[in-house]
This record gives structure tokens, sequence and C-alpha cells, in this order.
């Protein structure tokens, strides 16, 4: 579904995958669909320190799918400012 919407709205909408993010694969397939930003809200509530595994896990699910550079993902992790 997700990356019908962006193929349909092209680059002009900026697109967060919601839903379901649980795993650094789960964040990959968000990113793989097209979403430019990934956001947990139930398994942080669930598991604290998911976040902190996730960016943890994440060089493994990209060497699995090869398809997001380090680079790319690394100035995307960033912390939401207050």
């Amino acid at each position: 579904m997700l990356s019908g919407v962006v193929a349909s709205q092209g680059s002009q909408l900026r697109v967060i995958g919601v839903g379901g993010v649980f795993s650094a694969d789960d964040v990959q397939s968000r990113l793989q669909a097209g979403a430019h930003h990934v956001q947990l809200a139930t398994a942080p509530m669930l598991d604290p320190l998911v976040g902190i595994r996730i960016r943890e896990q994440l060089p493994q699910s990209r060497s699995r799918t090869g398809t997001v550079k380090t680079s790319e993902l690394a100035k995307n992790l960033q912390p939401l400012s207050k």
C-alpha cells in the first residue's frame, strides 16, 4: 500500500512509515516501500530500548537487503529536537 501511495503521488509527497514497526527489518521494509522516515509508536511503549536495538540491527538488515546506504540511514537517525 505504501509503495502505491508514493508512486501515485510522486516525489512531492513526504511519507512517514507508521504502524507495526518493531524491528530493523520493519524499518527497512518501510524505507524500501518509499517512506522518507519511519515512526515508532507502540513498540517503545512495550520496550523502551527498541529504538536503540533497531539502530544496532540496521547494518545487519541492510546487508541482507542491500538497498539503503549506511550514510543515508545515519543522517536520518537523529533524535527529535525538543
